[in-house]
């Protein structure tokens, strides 16, 4: 699959400095909390497996990476209602990892997002981390945008 080898879409590029406040907006909206200091600082330490979806003339979505000496890792991961393929991001950040093997944390909640993983011959590990919300009914993080979340600890 183009996503596992790492290919380029003609609809992403390299985030910039200028995206960075829609970014965060789109992340709010789609996580439920701010979460700048961290988007600011995953891009500043690991710009180049930052990239944006464009369409037309507006952002669709976004996903920044981080390094390990052996894997690299996908997420945040967020992607608008309707995006047809949300996969041209991971293939994406797949081309710059360099073979490395690709991780992310998705929740289970996100239907969308597990099926099109399992449709590009990824695979779930046995035990998943744990995580928690603070307060009763708390829907942050769980948005059907968020394809992929950052850390356990982060969201």
């Amino acid at each position: 699959h183009g996503v596992v080898t790492g290919r380029r879409h003609d609809s992403v590029r390299p985030m910039t400095m200028g995206d960075l406040p829609t970014i965060l907006a789109l992340d709010r909206d789609a996580f439920g909390a701010d979460r700048g200091f961290f988007l600011r600082r995953r891009w500043e330490l690991y710009p180049e497996l930052a990239w944006v979806l464009e369409r037309k003339t507006r952002l669709a979505g976004f996903v920044l990476g981080r390094r390990g000496p052996q894997w690299a890792a996908a997420g945040p991961w967020v992607v608008l209602p309707g995006e047809p393929h949300p996969e041209y991001l991971l293939g994406s950040l797949a081309s710059e990892a360099n073979g490395l093997p690709l991780m992310m944390g998705v929740l289970a909640s996100n239907h969308a997002a597990v099926g099109l993983l399992h449709s590009l011959g990824l695979d779930e590990r046995p035990s998943p981390p744990w995580r928690m919300l603070l307060g009763r009914d708390s829907a942050v993080g769980l948005s059907d945008r968020l394809y992929a979340i950052g850390t356990a600890a982060k969201g």
